[in-house]
């Protein structure tokens, strides 16, 4: 993929095999694009193979296809104009992709909004994969922070995926403010610092770094 690497890290699995990510802010390029398109399509297979084995699960899994998917079309809005719109992928050495996170700026409000980010969805919490990766979600959206807080420091919002998710991004700093979560341009300094050391979530431990927005998700039939 194409673009502006933003970090690497030294991943694990439960098994100890290790997992190189590199977090990149792509160019636009018809590869990309074919790159999302697949991963779409990939994680999409990967839903439809548990959903008689875990309704819950497959639903967080038919998430990251519709991420990967939001990504691939609308790649161009992205990359055109990366002082009001960010996107970061995750992947691994083999170029598969192992998370998407993107957030767009509104300057009537002076806010962040984080629009859609997600794993892949073996790598989500109870995925039937005994050899989940830790720390794809926390290392993408540290990149993620890191890309805002140099555009310009300001409130950071997002709506959690569901209640999982919700207790997840709690857990980062993020305060309740009813359907969405916010914190302030202080707090998401200090997140970053935080997510500079990286931090690792566990999908073992119900980790879900996942986060969602109207604008973007099309409603599942």
């Amino acid at each position: 993929m194409i673009g502006t690497q933003l970090r690497t890290a030294a991943l694990t699995s439960r098994s100890g095999r290790q997992v190189n990510l590199t977090v990149v802010q792509p160019e636009y390029s018809l590869d990309t694009v074919r790159l999302l398109s697949t991963t779409s399509y990939r994680w999409r297979m990967q839903a439809f193979a548990i959903e008689r084995v875990d309704p819950a699960a497959a639903l967080h899994a038919h998430f990251a296809a519709e991420v990967a998917w939001v990504a691939a079309s609308e790649l161009r809005q992205f990359t055109s104009d990366p002082q009001h719109y960010l996107l970061v992928v995750g992947l691994d050495q083999a170029q598969e992709v192992l998370g998407i996170n993107t957030a767009y700026w509104v300057p009537d409000e002076q806010v962040w909004y984080m629009a859609v980010g997600t794993t892949r969805p073996v790598d989500q919490p109870g995925y039937p994969n005994p050899d989940q990766v830790r720390g794809i979600g926390l290392e993408i959206v540290g990149a993620l922070v890191k890309l805002m807080n140099a555009r310009v420091c300001a409130p950071v919002t997002l709506e959690p995926l569901d209640a999982q998710a919700r207790r997840f991004w709690l857990a980062r700093g993020f305060h309740d403010q009813g359907k969405e979560l916010r914190m302030s341009c202080p707090e998401s300094r200090q997140l970053e610092q935080r997510l500079s050391h990286s931090q690792r979530d566990d999908p073992a431990l119900g980790d879900l770094a996942a986060f969602t927005d109207a604008r973007y998700i099309r409603p599942r039939q």
